[in-house]
């Protein structure tokens, strides 16, 4: 996703040292340069994939993907980032 600045946002997923697979997003400045990357793990799931990205008109960031929380059961996620790449 871009922004009205023509900041960049990327949204994917990325392997934790002890929680598996989890969402990730990082925004780019205009610049090219990283301004903040944020994981997300879901509790009690190993492993959760970020599969979209978009903005609001404030900035923020929402993600949406899915968390796998066994073999047979998964769940639909979406969670809100900040414009300012807080928690």
């Amino acid at each position: 996703a871009v922004d009205g600045q023509g900041n960049v946002y990327v949204t994917g997923e990325s392997e934790g040292l002890t929680t598996g697979m989890d969402f990730a997003a990082v925004k780019y400045r205009t610049d090219g340069k990283r301004q903040w990357i944020r994981r997300y793990d879901v509790t009690g799931s190993g492993y959760e994939s970020a599969r979209s990205i978009a903005l609001d008109a404030a900035g923020n960031v929402f993600m949406t993907g899915i968390s796998f929380r066994t073999d047979t059961i998964s769940e639909a996620v979406t969670i809100k980032v900040p414009a300012d790449g807080g928690d």
